[in-house]
């Protein structure tokens, strides 16, 4: 069974943004508890997100939420670390 943690990420970042959660703690929990099944999720996560980016800049309207630079320098650092 898929695990669906596309929506917890989007959360989590969120979160993180707002300062709610520490992210790379986060992150690094996540990773332990479900291995590559979660860093490929991120994966999926980080690449929807930088898509969403690009097709932003031609349309006057957000398709998601953005991350902050510091969002994407956490999740690279961890994930580079793996």
């Amino acid at each position: 069974m898929a695990k669906p943690f596309g929506f917890a990420i989007d959360l989590a970042a969120l979160a993180s943004r707002r300062e709610y959660l520490k992210l790379e703690k986060w992150l690094q929990d996540k990773i332990a508890e479900h291995k590559d099944a979660f860093i490929s999720a991120c994966l999926d996560f980080l690449t929807h997100k930088i898509a969403s980016d690009v097709s932003r800049r031609d349309k006057s309207v957000p398709l998601t939420v953005p991350l902050s630079i510091e969002c994407m320098g956490t999740f690279l650092k961890i994930l580079g670390d793996r």
